[in-house]
């Protein structure tokens, strides 16, 4: 499947996945300033790091819920590309049945997609139990460094220098706190709640992490359709696409006719090549692709049902929607976290920077003749038109 066609299929669960790490942010913010009256600092922070439970709680409670309809799209997402994938190749079988090349199979459709997405919803399933359970970790860390940070940058001789400067009088604990939790909740803004960590140390946000995840589902799911329908029609090779630039593994691999059930000694077999590591070929972010091979027959190997220069400008354009739409929540997020903060200069700065980005989107919506979408750019309780 293309970009755009995985993109489309897996929106409904991104914004979710978006949705939900909005609401455990709104939830932190809403715990740091339940007791910014209060002047002494150990005391501010004892009654903060009591909340701890308290917010972990709230956290688990809510995605329980939320996360209750994952299972549901995530199926929705993965049957889809199953089905996709399966009819597009039955006209070529068809066409090869009724030519007397190959037999016809007993196996309808249907009971070949169940077998493949046994195998692939479970393993998506698990990731995203994973990333539920991360980013409720992560809530809970993230919580214990702003209360942190917070109070290194209040009692900083220099900040309250600063402070006094600006106002021209005594700082109070409360005050100077308030004004270095807006600077914490801005990086907090911009970084978000982690949902997965790498090997090398790298934080994934929630929906970048279940992008990559997904689309690397739906890439395996289709091409695991692709085998499996191959082996119900009684055919083992398949060639592999080659392009300029290919990864190292990649570009062994490219190019050549594998044997999936090592019925010839003319060519490799499928276990050979790179196929399963996540820099090999049909791996993650990997830009080949498979056909099916019979010697002295070529299946036809495109399946084009739109343009395909046309279809990837698509795709960089809806991709181009969502870096916006991404902005125009934080910007939102932020205006929200200083007008609870009770900053009323900050908050009608920040708000009008979200109305200036949103313009910025409807204009680059219409302009793109894409459809301006308000669910994705709205926040719980504070909503800019």
């Amino acid at each position: 499947m293309n970009p755009l066609e995985i993109l489309n299929l897996s929106e409904p669960l991104l914004h979710m996945i978006a949705s939900i790490e909005d609401r455990l942010m709104r939830n932190i913010v809403n715990r740091l300033i339940k007791y910014m009256y209060i002047s002494s600092s150990t005391e501010w922070e004892l009654k903060m790091l009591a909340e701890v439970g308290g917010l972990h709680k709230e956290n688990l409670t809510f995605m329980k819920t939320q996360m209750k309809n994952a299972p549901k799209l995530l199926h929705e997402i993965l049957e889809s590309a199953a089905y996709k994938t399966a009819v597009q190749y039955e006209t070529g079988f068809a066409k090869l049945i009724k030519k007397g090349i190959i037999n016809n199979t007993r196996i309808p459709i249907h009971q070949t997609i169940v077998r493949v997405l046994k195998v692939y919803e479970k393993q998506a399933q698990s990731r995203l139990n994973m990333v539920n359970t991360v980013m409720q970790y992560k809530a809970k860390k993230v919580y214990r460094a702003l209360v942190k940070s917070t109070l290194e940058i209040a009692n900083k001789q220099e900040f309250l220098t600063i402070l006094q400067n600006n106002t021209g009088g005594v700082v109070t604990g409360a005050y100077s706190r308030q004004k270095a939790l807006m600077k914490t909740l801005q990086e907090f803004n911009e970084r978000g709640i982690p949902a997965f960590v790498d090997k090398r140390g790298r934080e994934w946000s929630p929906e970048a992490y279940v992008n990559m995840d997904i689309r690397t589902t739906v890439n395996n799911v289709a091409h695991q359709t692709q085998f499996e329908r191959m082996q119900d029609y009684g055919i083992s090779l398949l060639e592999v696409t080659s392009h300029s630039g290919a990864r190292p593994k990649c570009a062994k691999d490219q190019g050549k006719i594998f044997d999936r059930e090592n019925k010839s000694r003319k060519y490799p077999h499928w276990t050979s090549s790179s196929y399963g590591e996540p820099d090999g070929i049909l791996g993650i972010n990997c830009g080949h692709d498979v056909y099916p091979h019979i010697e002295g027959i070529h299946i036809r190997r495109y399946f084009p049902t739109e343009n395909i220069i046309e279809n990837d400008l698509r795709y960089q354009e809806k991709q181009g929607q969502r870096e916006l739409e991404r902005k125009v929540k934080a910007q939102k997020r932020l205006a929200e976290m200083y007008k609870q903060l009770g900053d009323h200069d900050a908050y009608i700065k920040a708000k009008q920077k979200a109305q200036n980005r949103n313009i910025e989107l409807k204009d680059y919506c219409e302009s793109k003749g894409l459809t301006y979408r308000a669910d994705r750019v709205r926040i719980a309780r504070f909503d800019i038109a």
